[in-house]
């Protein structure tokens, strides 16, 4: 899509520098109707369009997803679509306008009739006010994306130089900025240590009111007391996450577009990541037949069992790519169990979740009294060299996976320990795997997590949530969509009379008119 929009804008004679904006513009325009949940049908011969040239990188893939979120934003819940017409422009001119007149005329009246000082102070306070907030909006009005693509857009009027400088001075600023920066994280283990889970599952005990409506709210208040953590994205893990996105785009090509393999992709992949691994028949268990959720929680106590015992392991090194990756996408995948449920498939999660931390508190607390992460961890990995067949026996109280993950936590930990794991492939000479591979399976388990619930998140529960801020959820599914890779783009085989035009026939594609292209829309 991206080398048939630019050339398409190269046609229309769009500057260099507000180029970047026309393509955000026109991409928000053709993937708009996904936010109200509606469907594409595209034909085969124009799957050419849902593709991003080799030579765009994944920062700037993520810039052109974040100016498309944020022209979402601005229609939906702004009024910069409506005050950046003409009729709008000319009212914010006369609001400050008048602001101004009543402020001239205030400043004459004043001198001629005796007022309090105070009154007359609180007076030039207020007018002054009200003329620095029109002045900001009429700016931040004329400077915005909307004015600006009004102003470069092909038939606009010729600009002065000095009108045109600086509109590309600000263009080439807006440019240089990044995409999203930061991201949500939250560990089950850390809130487990440090909330007053324990306290709450402790009197509710007592109090005989386990398990009702009144623990859950106790639950869920607690919860909104701990807030996430917040973390930059770097650049490594936007790297990462568009190589996958780009893999799978290859491989949605070599199987024809059919809905099937796509399905598989994007639902299987974890599953069929283990196949590969030659892992599924040990640790198939955390993935196949569960509930989405429960496979995350699993994950995501056993990522966060063997990252903190790495750090006690090793305080001084840093670590491994995958393992930075591994540990990012496995809290931001909890922070959005606990704070966006509702962005991830439909199930039992909460109850879950509330189950799980009520286990673990009461585990680390009340049977062991651990206090430092650290050492939950490395706690939770020793206990099995003792006791090996201890988590498989403990399923827990209620719906919780607490033991399960720290099961499958000892799984992976085996793998780099020249375990019954993997010994049909090389190994180094201790007999061991080395730990980066093993957090390449774990990055590449949370990726397929990732790429399973961009997919199954309705794109309204996306716009939904763009109204509290930017998530990397929805700009991995805008990616997607731009890819090609969603079960709202269907690509159709061409119909009977157009096949009869030949093998080399390509239906047109007219960015000005996508709402008249019959192929558009299903």
């Amino acid at each position: 899509m991206h080398e048939l929009l630019l050339d398409y804008l190269r046609r229309k004679s769009i500057s260099p520098a507000s180029e970047y904006l026309h393509q955000a513009y026109l991409s928000f325009k053709m993937f708009v109707p996904l936010f109200s949940d509606l469907k594409f049908r595209i034909y085969k011969n124009l799957a050419n369009i849902f593709t991003l040239p080799e030579f765009m990188s994944a920062e700037e893939a993520f810039k052109l997803v974040d100016i498309e979120l944020e022209l979402l934003y601005d229609r939906l819940y702004t009024k910069t679509v409506i005050l950046n017409s003409v009729k709008g422009l000319i009212l914010l001119s006369i609001s400050l306008l008048s602001c101004i007149c009543g402020f001239i005329a205030f400043s004459v009246i004043i001198s001629k009739r005796g007022y309090p000082q105070v009154d007359i102070a609180v007076t030039y306070l207020l007018l002054v006010g009200a003329i620095l907030a029109d002045t900001f909006a009429l700016i931040t009005q004329l400077f915005s994306k909307w004015t600006l693509r009004q102003l470069t857009k092909p038939g606009s009027k010729k600009l002065p130089k000095c009108v045109d400088g600086v509109i590309n001075y600000w263009l080439g600023y807006r440019k240089r900025k990044k995409g999203i920066t930061s991201i949500a994280q939250s560990s089950l283990l850390k809130y487990c240590l440090h909330s007053k889970a324990t306290t709450i599952t402790t009197v509710a005990k007592k109090l005989r009111f386990g398990n009702t409506i009144l623990e859950k709210s106790l639950h869920q208040l607690d919860q909104k007391r701990w807030p996430p953590a917040w973390i930059d994205i770097e650049l490594e893990l936007k790297n990462f996450i568009y190589k996958n996105l780009k893999d799978k785009r290859e491989q949605y090509g070599k199987k024809k577009f059919d809905s099937k393999s796509l399905s598989c992709l994007l639902n299987k992949g974890a599953y069929e990541l283990l196949k590969r691994e030659k892992l599924h028949e040990e640790m198939g268990w955390s993935l196949q037949d569960l509930e989405f959720t429960h496979s995350l929680l699993l994950w995501h106590i056993a990522t966060d069992i063997l990252y903190y015992d790495q750090r006690r392991r090793y305080p001084q090194t840093s670590f491994s790519g995958h393992c930075r990756i591994s540990k990012h996408l496995s809290d931001y995948m909890m922070y959005l169990l606990v704070k966006a449920p509702f962005m991830l498939r439909k199930g039992i999660g909460e109850l879950r979740y509330r189950d799980t931390c009520r286990e673990a508190a009461k585990f680390f607390n009340l049977e062991m009294r651990i206090q430092g992460v650290r050492l939950a961890a490395t706690t939770l990995l020793a206990i099995d060299a003792e006791c090996r067949g201890f988590f498989y026996q403990m399923k827990g109280q209620g719906k919780s996976v607490f033991f399960g993950g720290s099961a499958l936590a000892i799984q992976l930990r085996r793998l780099s320990q020249g375990g019954k794991l993997r010994m049909d492939e090389e190994q180094d000479d201790n007999g061991r795997m080395d730990e980066d591979e093993v957090w390449k399976i774990i990055s590449g388990v949370w990726m397929e997590m990732l790429v399973s619930a961009a997919n199954h998140c309705n794109w309204k529960d996306h716009k939904t949530q763009l109204r509290h801020g930017k998530e990397l959820l929805t700009h991995v599914a805008l990616l997607m969509a731009h890819l090609g890779l969603s079960k709202h783009i269907r690509m159709t085989d061409l119909p009977p009379q157009l096949k009869a035009e030949g093998d080399n026939y390509n239906p047109p594609w007219n960015w000005d008119e996508l709402d008249r292209l019959a192929y558009y829309l299903a």
